[in-house]
């Protein structure tokens, strides 16, 4: 949940990974204080949008060029989906159709403001 979240705002495998890391060293070492408020995925998930948006902020005060593309996870995307047609969820048709309409989504993401993808 950590890495596809990071991966969709920053749009970057590499930098999703960074984040993912950052994430789970700040949860364990915030987890005394957590309040139990809400439950820890949400407490997780609000940590990992912090993180982007602060990654994104830390990018954009270096000038870094546009991040690349969401199609650098279409490996992980595949194996997912092969693994669900193996285990006959999906046929091939609806698997080639899953996959577009992934791909398109995602690329349409990309498009987003960090503020409308979050």
């Amino acid at each position: 949940m950590v890495f596809n979240l990071a991966a969709r705002l920053v749009g970057d495998a590499e930098e999703a990974r960074d984040v993912a890391q950052e994430v789970f060293l700040q949860v364990y070492r915030t987890l005394p204080r957590f309040e139990g408020r809400s439950s820890l995925k949400t407490w997780i998930y609000r940590i990992v949008v912090n993180h982007c948006h602060n990654r994104q902020r830390w990018w954009r005060r270096r000038r870094r060029e546009a991040s690349r593309p969401l199609e650098d996870l279409t490996p992980a995307d595949e194996a997912q989906m092969s693994a669900a047609a193996a285990t006959g969820h999906l046929g091939p048709h609806e698997l080639a159709v899953q996959h577009e309409r992934a791909r398109k989504v995602q690329e349409a993401l990309q498009h987003l403001s960090f503020d409308h993808r979050v």
